[in-house]
């Protein structure tokens, strides 16, 4: 049996089904596009190797820089790299730290000692740092260990500490020595 459904909505169904097709090409052919467009892009590379610069800048010497003005006998500039202090000893402590406190609240060393720091969290979230010998180690919590080594380049006197919240405000800081 045939059903009766107005001329006027169907002809809306077949109009909204072809409106929906265009959209649908629309996107695939936009994706198509992008896809080509990105590809052209690469193309002009195909290695994909950065290119090696073929020729280097002198440096530039004005006549003031030059005693009367003779720029022909410029010395070539030279740098001078000072050999590092290989280090006379290597010291480990083993720290741990609970809230406000460190197990140990003085640390002393000798200038050039590689030093390592193998701190562990007892209780909380805890972390170990020297600013001035630029020294922070990850921030552990309970149960856990975090190792930082350095030289103690510097001879001085230098406060660590924990950073997290307000613990060292609280206490938890001690006296790093380098003698």
């Amino acid at each position: 049996m045939a059903e009766n459904v107005p001329v006027e909505q169907g002809q809306d169904h077949a109009m909204y089904s072809v409106i929906l097709g265009f959209v649908v090409l629309a996107v695939i052919l936009g994706s198509v596009l992008f896809v080509f467009s990105q590809r052209e892009d690469s193309d002009g590379d195909e290695n994909n190797e950065t290119p090696t610069p073929t020729a280097m800048t002198e440096p530039t010497v004005s006549p003031t820089d030059v005693p009367d003005g003779d720029i022909t006998d410029v010395p070539t500039p030279t740098i001078t790299v000072e050999p590092t202090s290989e280090a006379t000893n290597e010291v480990t402590f083993e720290l741990t730290g609970q809230p406000y406190e460190y197990s140990l609240n003085e640390i002393r060393v000798s200038q050039g000692d590689l030093v390592t720091i193998e701190f562990t969290s007892t209780d909380g979230f805890h972390d170990f740092n020297i600013d001035e010998l630029g020294v922070a180690s990850d921030r552990v919590n309970t149960g856990n260990t975090t190792t930082v080594q350095f030289t103690a380049d510097q001879v001085g006197t230098f406060n660590f500490y924990c950073s997290v919240s307000n613990q060292r405000a609280q206490g938890m800081e001690g006296v790093f020595i380098v003698e």
